[in-house]
C-alpha cells in the first residue's frame, strides 16, 4: 500500500522567514489524532497511507 508523502517546510508559507518554533509534533496513529482521523466521515479512511508518519505544528517566529 502506498503511504503518504508529505513536505517538510524550512520556512513560513505567508513570510517566508525560517524563524520557525515547534509548538507539537507526533504520529498521526497515536492518541488523540488517532481517534479523530478514524471518526472524521473521510470517502476513504485516510489511516492506512498515514500509519507511521509523522506530523509537526509550527509557529513562525517573525509574523505567528
Amino acid at each position: 500500500m502506498a503511504r503518504a508523502e508529505f513536505v517538510t517546510r524550512d520556512t513560513c508559507i505567508n513570510c517566508g522567514s525560517g524563524n520557525l518554533h515547534q509548538l507539537s509534533d507526533g504520529l498521526f496513529d497515536q492518541e488523540p489524532l488517532q481517534s479523530f482521523l478514524a471518526n472524521d466521515p473521510w470517502g476513504e479512511k485516510p489511516m492506512p497511507y498515514l500509519a507511521g508518519q509523522r506530523w509537526s505544528y509550527v509557529k513562525c517566529g517573525e509574523c505567528d
